[in-house]
C-alpha cells in the first residue's frame, strides 16, 4: 500500500547553481576581437579534409569565449551549432 505520507518532495534550494557562472580566464594575449577572428578561421578549417589537429587546437584555444557566449547569450542549439560547428563533431562529444 501506498501513503503519501511517505513520499518526499525534492526542493530545489538553489535554481542558479554556481557553476553555470563560470567564466574561464581568455588565453593570454587574447580578446573577444582576436577570438572571434579564430572563430571564424575554424568555420573555414572544419571544411579541410585531415584537418583534427588544428581544429581540436582552435576549440581549445576558444573554450572561454564559448562558454562565455553559452552563459551571457543563451543560445539556442541551432544558433551555437550554426556558430560553433565543430563542437558537435564526434570527436568533441564526450560520452
Amino acid at each position: 500500500m501506498f501513503h503519501l505520507n511517505c513520499v518526499k518532495t525534492i526542493r530545489h534550494h538553489n535554481a542558479n547553481p554556481p557553476f553555470s557562472t563560470f567564466y574561464p580566464s581568455f588565453p593570454t594575449g587574447a580578446n573577444l576581437e582576436s577570438l572571434e577572428k579564430e572563430r571564424l578561421e575554424l568555420l573555414t578549417d572544419i571544411r579541410i579534409r585531415n584537418n583534427n589537429r588544428v581544429i581540436a587546437d582552435k576549440m581549445a584555444h576558444t573554450f572561454a569565449y564559448r562558454r562565455q557566449e553559452v552563459v551571457n547569450q543563451e543560445p539556442g542549439i541551432k544558433d551555437f551549432k550554426d556558430r560553433w560547428p565543430a563542437l558537435f563533431q564526434q570527436k568533441e562529444v564526450i560520452i
